[in-house]
């Protein structure tokens, strides 16, 4: 399924293909974990993030609606009943911002 990938070290945005897993947005975000960074209200798409680089006190951070986070952010899409599912947003509409610290 179709996803989007935010990598923090290359600041890149970019459509990427995965299973959808846990194990297949872990490894976008280099971690062992994931927790949910946000998500758009009107479809859906969810952004996941590594918890434990949520936790540290400095360092590079992109924006996404109106939210900061560390590490690297995958968004998939999310069906009414909580499935991953591919994305509804464009690329072209997704709006992240870099921001040095």
């Amino acid at each position: 399924m179709k996803a989007i990938a935010i990598d923090l070290q290359n600041k890149t945005v970019t459509e990427i293909n995965i299973y959808g897993d846990r194990s297949s947005i872990c490894d976008i975000l280099n971690s062992d974990d994931m927790v949910i960074g946000t998500y758009d209200t009107e479809n859906f798409d969810t952004l996941y993030v590594d918890p434990v680089a949520q936790s540290l006190p400095d360092g590079p951070l992109f924006e996404w609606m109106g939210k900061r986070f560390h590490g690297n952010g995958v968004i998939v899409g999310t069906t009414m009943e909580g499935e991953h599912s591919t994305i509804e947003t464009k690329l072209s509409n997704v709006k992240v911002t870099f921001i040095a610290q």
